[in-house]
């Protein structure tokens, strides 16, 4: 688990991030958020939170694809 201190700078990193991806239209939902929390934590690897959010990502391009 990470510190305290750790954790605020990892959360100001993601503040930021989703700042800038929001500026796009990509806005973060709650499973995103909470994805981003066990990044922030220390319950998951960078690798982990990488991983998961690939998979969604992906996910929600097969969804997409498939609707007429």
């Amino acid at each position: 688990m990470r510190t305290p201190e750790e954790q605020e700078k990892w959360r100001n990193n993601f503040k930021q991030a989703n700042a800038s991806l929001a500026l796009e239209g990509m806005v973060m939902d709650e499973r995103d958020l909470a994805d981003q929390e066990k990044a922030i934590t220390g319950e998951w690897s960078v690798d982990k939170y990488l991983a998961e959010s690939l998979r969604q990502a992906r996910e929600i391009g097969r969804q997409r694809r498939s609707k007429p």
